[in-house]
């Protein structure tokens, strides 16, 4: 077990990924288990971690999933579907 110093704010902050974690699994998830998601997402989107005025190791914009001319139309949406999109669906 390792323990982390938190600051009042990033505390607030790590419950509220708790609570977003517990609704998208719809069971209780502790702030170890949080933690472990959150670094998971950190690793597979490394390229956010990257200083600012700093060039990642590949060009992105030659990555044939970044191509921004793939559009699709979602048909008709509210703020349900697309807190279902962005959150998974929620149960209950």
């Amino acid at each position: 077990m390792t323990t982390i110093r938190l600051t009042p704010a990033q505390k607030r902050k790590l419950d509220s990924a708790v609570k977003i974690l517990a609704r998208r699994r719809g069971a209780h998830v502790s702030r170890g288990e949080a933690v472990a998601e959150l670094a998971e997402i950190a690793l597979r989107n490394s390229v956010r971690w990257w200083p600012s005025g700093h060039e990642p190791e590949f060009d992105v914009s030659k990555d044939p999933l970044f191509d921004k001319s793939i559009i699709f139309d979602m048909g008709p949406t509210d703020s349900r579907k697309l807190d279902d999109l962005i959150y998974g669906h929620r149960r209950g």
